[in-house]
């Protein structure tokens, strides 16, 4: 039986950190936090605790401390096009498949329901198969269980927190759907072995996702990120990992000084960095997606270091439509990159396919 948080919930072991006293005056034994079969807890049997950052290697999670935001990632040199986009490609049209879903938006990302979320402060889920639904969380929530699901909610870091959601390698199978996440001072979510849809993520300091191993972003909207003074920002950073999919999403980042561009602070270098730069990225898998900004739109590297260790291996770069809102390309590639294949992307604004097609 799953357990629930939010409107109604039932679980035994589920730690709130709030950001300060959490109150749940007027709560009905339909709303809140309790133990099952308890009443709900008080402030001092949720004593709110501080985060303290630990610091973030990039690689696993499995401290369980906050890490702190991951040092600036050395970008690959941006004072020369390391690919030329010229035109129109020649892949055959009819190969290439239409998208069969909306692109992601303020009417299909987000909370379904904002009517009835419960506000919430920051939790700990420690409970495997624990649902948390329909609530508003000023703080964070880390996931330190199996099976975990997160749904129509708020997650607002309020300039505080580093991570909207953070997982651990030790846990797995965390789905998250219908949230919006805003307010983080590294991304919205941190780590692997989850599966995310229909977000909304924007206000981030830095980057949108961080996603490692086993994960999946699909049919969300990134917008309005790198708010902090000098970011770099990526919708998704990855520095390692296997089994990572990014589909159906709007990467909307287009550079500050552009046409569509948010203005200052916000500031982007990437749709996706795909970075091997701590340890191999094999079977990556980039489709449907909608992306537009950058200094580059994606960025798939491997090591880009003397010693020539790490690889992005078998990876797809496919039926994509891309804007024209960059600063230098669409697409740089670097390091070894076996297996690679780049098909079916279009220009979006004239469907045209394009030369970085195989």
């Amino acid at each position: 039986m799953q357990r629930r948080l939010g409107i109604t919930f039932f679980l035994s072991t589920l730690h709130l950190l709030g950001c300060g006293e959490h109150s749940f005056t007027g709560l009905d034994a339909k709303d809140g936090v309790r133990p099952a079969g308890g009443e709900p807890l008080t402030p001092a049997e949720a004593t709110p605790a501080e985060d303290t950052p630990t610091e973030d290697t990039g690689g696993g999670t499995s401290g369980h401390d906050e890490p702190v935001d991951e040092p600036p990632v050395d970008e690959p040199p941006v004072d020369e096009p390391l690919v030329e986009d010229t035109g129109s490609g020649s892949d055959p049209a009819e190969m290439c498949p239409t998208p069969d879903y909306d692109k992601p938006g303020p009417e299909n990302t987000g909370p379904f329901d904002e009517s009835i979320l419960v506000d919430s402060g920051s939790l700990t889920v420690t409970e495997d198969w624990t649902v948390i639904e329909n609530v508003h969380v000023n703080g964070r929530i880390k996931v330190e269980a199996n099976h975990v699901t997160i749904r129509n909610a708020i997650i607002d870091c309020a300039d505080a927190n580093w991570y909207g959601v953070q997982t651990f390698d030790e846990y797995t199978d965390t789905i998250i759907e219908h949230v919006e996440i805003v307010n983080c001072k590294s991304a919205g979510i941190y780590g692997p072995n989850f599966h995310a849809s229909y977000l909304e993520v924007h206000e981030m300091w830095a980057d949108g996702v961080k996603a490692h191993s086993n994960t999946t972003l699909q049919y969300s909207w990134m917008h309005h990120l790198g708010k902090n003074e000098g970011a770099h920002a990526d919708g998704n950073q990855t520095r390692e990992g296997v089994n990572i999919v990014l589909h159906g999403n709007f990467f909307d980042m287009p550079i500050p000084e552009s046409d569509a561009g948010p203005g200052s602070p916000y500031d982007s270098n990437a749709n996706t960095m795909m970075q091997a730069a701590i340890g191999n990225i094999d079977s990556l898998i980039i489709d449907g997606n909608w992306m537009n900004g950058g200094n580059y739109t994606v960025y798939l590297t491997g090591d880009r270091y003397e010693d020539g260790l790490y690889d992005l291996a078998n990876a797809e770069l496919i039926n994509n439509r891309f804007g024209r809102d960059y600063r230098y390309g669409v697409l740089a590639l670097s390091g070894p990159l076996p297996d690679l294949t780049i098909a079916c992307n279009r220009w979006d604004d004239t469907g045209e396919l394009m030369d970085i097609n195989d």
